[in-house]
């Protein structure tokens, strides 16, 4: 996407020069004949690259959106067995989850997002992908990778420091859960994981029209 966008602007850039020093010739077309075809033939062919290089672009846009939503999807994907743990769940079921979630394949997210380039309002787009979709998981994986160490000694140790392990699965559920209480009678606690319903929503909501501009109102 980024080698396409700057494609487009060379291009562009050198059919307006072609342009400009083919018009200055045309005023002067008796005595530069030669010069005016061969200028002519110039700005034919940098106008045809540029339309092949803006579909290029605009096919490679699509295609980096799309492999990065790809990306966010699998993420997404990987909670589909996570259980809240809030301090009272199954410890070796929920360090088998951790476990299982830091071989995610973070570095490739990265390159996806690093990739994205946009001509038209770059650095607004690029902002919004980031602090609402990338920056949330960046902060989670880094958490995983911080934790990832003690849980293994966890397992292969015979001597298990249960608290110590609990006080790092409730970091890591408070960042993945919302918890919210309500009482009437007695007291309901309602839990939403507000990690992926972030995720969900932006995937479906300004992102989308980012990924599909002509097709605003269609919804996956």
């Amino acid at each position: 996407m980024r080698n396409n966008k700057y494609a487009v602007l060379v291009l562009l850039y050198f059919s307006l020069l072609s342009f400009s020093l083919l018009y200055g010739v045309y005023r002067g077309y008796k005595e530069y004949v030669l010069l005016y075809d061969l200028l002519v033939g110039i700005f034919s062919g940098s106008v045809l690259a540029l339309f092949i290089s803006i579909i290029n672009y605009r096919i490679e846009r699509r295609r980096t959106l799309e492999n990065f939503c790809s990306n966010i999807i699998k993420f997404i994907n990987l909670f589909e067995y996570y259980v809240e743990y809030k301090g009272k769940g199954d410890i070796d079921r929920a360090i088998r989850w951790v476990l299982e979630v830091n071989r995610f394949d973070y570095s490739e997210l990265g390159n996806c997002f690093a990739d994205i380039d946009f001509i038209f309002n770059n650095r607004a787009n690029k902002k919004y992908i980031y602090d609402s979709i990338y920056e949330p998981i960046k902060v989670f994986s880094r958490l995983i990778k911080r934790h990832t160490i003690h849980f293994v000694d966890y397992n292969n140790s015979t001597y298990k420091n249960h608290d110590v392990i609990d006080m790092f699965l409730k970091e890591i559920d408070d960042y993945i859960m919302d918890y919210s209480e309500f009482r009437i009678d007695e007291t309901i606690i309602i839990s939403s994981n507000s990690l992926t319903s972030k995720l969900s929503k932006e995937l479906n909501g300004r992102y989308y029209k980012i990924m599909y501009p002509n097709l605003d109102n269609s919804k996956w």
